[in-house]
């Protein structure tokens, strides 16, 4: 009876490290599969002898998007049609749609994430289909509504590459969260931040994301949606700091809310990938008349 019981134990074992041993397989055939088949992001054109991006490049940060069309994939309808958008530093420029009007798609393809169909994107004179995406993304900022923390230090979720003195650090904190004595020790270059910034309220994620922004010094600053999220004080506060401190940087912003980009230098309303509605939005509202006199009364209603 003790064998019988035992073989069977045994025998249940097997089939258990059967299906285990299944299941991984399965996985890492996907794995696989994912490393092999799908495509690896170009880098880029390789630079001209005669025309090499300077190494300062880019020295202003003027964004200059011109007649852009884009899309997922080159089977399917483009995304983005026919787009002209320019921002230098000083200006900010919102972009505002329903959803599914392409509005992220827009940002996407500024980071060349997505593949272009024609059309061109250049900063400071070059264009970026010739210049490798590392170094791409680090002439941009990108600031998401959830930004990306992770596990360790304040200092190291400010600056992954170690190279920006503490001093500077802390006076970048000391601007962007105002510290006190009584707040000073919660904004501790050495604090722990959990992955995804767990222990950090939305407000304060943002926070570390501007600050990680200004930080990085990109001459380019784009926020997705950044305080969709936020309580009335946290918008506001957020909002004085992009109007404060990144005064001389090119901004774009994608806005949920229209009362954050009405003092905006230029809002752009989309639909169904293309630019319907353009001008200064204070104006576009005094017009009581278009698109963006449609969205700002749906938000008030709501409101």
């Amino acid at each position: 009876m003790t064998s019988s019981t035992t073989l069977c134990t045994a025998l249940l074992y097997v089939v258990y490290l059967s299906s285990l041993l299944e299941v991984e397989m399965t996985s890492f055939q996907r794995v696989k599969e994912y490393i092999q088949s799908v495509p690896q992001e170009s880098s880029a054109i390789a630079e001209s002898s005669e025309s090499p991006i300077p190494k300062a490049w880019p020295s202003e940060g003027r964004l200059q998007v011109q007649k852009l069309t884009a899309g997922y994939s080159l089977d399917n309808e483009p995304v983005l049609k026919d787009i002209d958008l320019e921002v230098y530093p000083g200006k900010r420029v919102a972009i505002v749609g329903r959803s599914g009007s392409g509005k992220s798609s827009l940002i996407a393809s500024t980071l060349r994430l997505i593949p272009k169909f024609h059309g061109e994107v250049v900063v400071d004179g070059v264009n970026l289909e010739t210049v490798e995406a590392e170094r791409l993304r680090q002439a941009v900022s990108f600031i998401p509504q959830n930004p990306t923390l992770f596990d360790g230090s304040l200092r190291f979720n400010l600056d992954f590459r170690g190279i920006v003195p503490d001093d500077d650090l802390r006076r970048i904190l000391q601007e962007v969260v105002n510290n006190d004595e009584n707040t000073a020790s919660d904004w501790s270059l050495d604090r722990h931040i959990e992955a995804g910034g767990r222990n950090l309220s939305q407000g304060e994620r943002q926070l570390v994301a501007l600050a990680r922004a200004l930080v990085s010094d990109a001459r380019i600053i784009i926020i997705d949606e950044a305080t969709a999220s936020l309580d009335e004080a946290s918008e506001q506060r957020i909002q004085n700091l992009l109007r404060d401190k990144f005064s001389n940087k090119s901004l774009i912003a994608i806005a949920h809310r229209l009362n954050t980009v009405v003092d905006f230098d230029e809002v752009l309303v989309m639909e169904g990938g293309r630019v319907v509605e353009r001008g200064n939005p204070r104006l576009l509202v005094e017009s009581k008349e278009g698109v963006f006199w449609t969205l700002w009364q749906a938000m008030c209603k709501n409101e």
